[in-house]
């Protein structure tokens, strides 16, 4: 903050530039909350070097274009709680953010070179955010019912736009501009592009494109309600071998009429009134294979949520109505994750093993004795180039993925299961026919027959999901929420 002789030079300076009570704070580099906070009048008797003819008592401001004015604070508490009343959002406190066009840091810059040509040499400008959050926090706080927190996940955004922004722009940004740029008559520019062209500007030249100082108003604003994403995990079966596990477009077309992801996230979306969810799991199956056991470890970030009070004692509600709406999938274990553990569905995906169960056939015939040699190999190390029936969607390489243990029972002198625990990764079918040599060993070389997979199931996925400590939680809560 600068010093008493200073902040009243400051006062005298700026004094008939058309500039509010609140920016002349600013400016004197106040950083004092319980005086933002105060009305416009209780602000003039506090200080009492602000005559009314140092502070504009006109709406509008030459700063902050009435932005910090008492009715304007008012009218942005009016515009927020219209859209807080039209939305369904559920909040425990709130987050103001205020974004600024940059027509107020053109503005700015000017003051500030006023006064440092007026011998004022280091101005510490509070900055605009922040006086508006110390002057609309407690409207809000009033107005809402509810505590202003920086550590909120809901946020009431507004952004500014004045009718000259564009303008102010365009004019600053041709005085640096080659004549190339200029043919070209670009009207938008970022933050950045304007404050490196404001660093090389004079004061005479940002008197020109602002023109006379005046009180400014026609500062439009847009609100937008935005809360943190939740995410919800889980584990789900599908039963289906037509099923993908998301949606399958080709050229734009669908290829399937549903898929695993979408009859999750459908019923979560309608639930929390978000307005996107995003899908995720522990690796995948492919269309004609089955998750059984357990299931397949998920997890579903939901974008903007509104109604996000009651959740986590309803996650096995919202089971029920996406277990309820189809025979294709079914989903267990539903949880509200934190983000901090959500990491944990992709910690050591190579490293983690599954367990499958296929159903092989050979054409030549097989007995008990040539599947417990099989079997009785063990651990087997293979190498695996990318399967011909993935090459067009992934890059050619050559995986090393390991066969822990395998299992047979055979169903007659054709046919065979095969239960396999694998490294992660692994493909199973590839494994069993060879893939034209491209995984090696393989079933087929190793029985000396040839070898082919009718069916494939994936019986479990050895991840600890959702974290135990959660589901433990979740438990008591379902408990505490169904007692008398």
């Amino acid at each position: 903050m600068t010093n008493d002789s200073e902040e009243e030079r400051i006062s005298n300076l700026l004094a008939n530039k058309h500039i509010c009570t609140r920016c002349l704070l600013r400016f004197r580099g106040l950083r004092d909350a319980d005086v933002y906070c105060l009305k416009n009048d209780e602000i003039l008797l506090q200080f009492k070097s602000f005559s009314p003819k140092k502070a504009t008592t006109v709406r509008g401001c030459f700063s902050c274009f009435g932005i910090l004015d008492d009715s304007m604070a008012q009218e942005h508490a009016d515009a927020i709680m219209k859209a807080i009343d039209e939305s369904k959002f559920e909040f425990a406190d709130f987050l103001g953010q205020l974004s600024l066009c940059p027509s107020f840091a053109i503005h700015q810059k000017l003051i500030e070179l006023f006064l440092a040509a007026e011998g004022i040499a280091d101005v510490r400008t509070t900055p605009m955010k922040q006086a508006w959050k110390w002057t609309c926090g407690p409207i809000l706080e009033e107005r809402l019912g509810k505590l202003y927190s920086m550590d909120s996940r809901f946020n009431v955004h507004i952004q500014t736009q004045t009718d000259s922004a564009n303008e102010l722009c365009v004019r600053l940004m041709s005085l640096f501009e080659t004549a190339k740029a200029k043919r070209i008559r670009r009207t938008t520019f970022t933050q950045a592009e304007v404050n490196g062209a404001l660093s090389r500007v004079s004061l005479e030249k940002l008197i020109e494109i602002c023109g006379p100082w005046r009180p400014l108003v026609g500062l439009d604003i847009v609100v937008t309600l935005l809360h943190e994403p939740i995410f919800i995990g889980g584990r789900y079966n599908k039963l289906s071998r037509t099923l993908p596990q998301s949606p399958w477009l080709v050229d734009g077309e669908r290829r399937r009429d549903s898929s695993v992801e979408e009859l999750i996230s459908v019923p979560i979306r309608e639930w929390l009134h978000c307005t996107a969810t995003t899908f995720s799991s522990s690796g995948r199956e492919d269309v004609d294979v089955r998750t059984l056991g357990r299931g397949r470890p998920f997890l579903i970030e939901c974008l903007n949520p509104q109604l996000v009070n009651s959740i986590a004692a309803n996650t096995h509600r919202i089971e029920e109505t996406i277990n309820s709406r189809t025979s294709e999938i079914r989903v267990s274990y539903l949880t509200v994750i934190p983000k901090d553990k959500t990491d944990t569905i992709k910690i050591g995906e190579e490293d983690k093993t599954k367990t499958y169960r296929a159903l092989c056939y050979c054409p030549a015939g097989i007995d008990d004795g040539e599947l417990a040699r099989l079997c009785a190999i063990g651990t087997l190390d293979l190498i695996q180039k990318t399967p011909v029936r993935v090459l067009h969607r992934r890059p050619l390489l050559d995986r090393r993925r390991t066969i822990f243990s395998m299992n047979y029972q055979l169903v007659d002198e054709r046919h065979f299961y095969m239960e396999l625990k694998t490294q992660a990764g692994t493909y199973i079918k590839e494994f069993v026919h060879g893939d034209l040599g491209r995984t090696t060993p393989n079933v087929t070389d190793l029985l000396g027959k040839e070898t082919d997979i009718l069916s494939l199931d994936v019986l479990e996925v050895d991840v600890e999901w959702p974290p135990a400590c959660l589901l433990a939680a979740d438990k008591a809560v379902m408990t505490s929420d169904d007692s008398p």
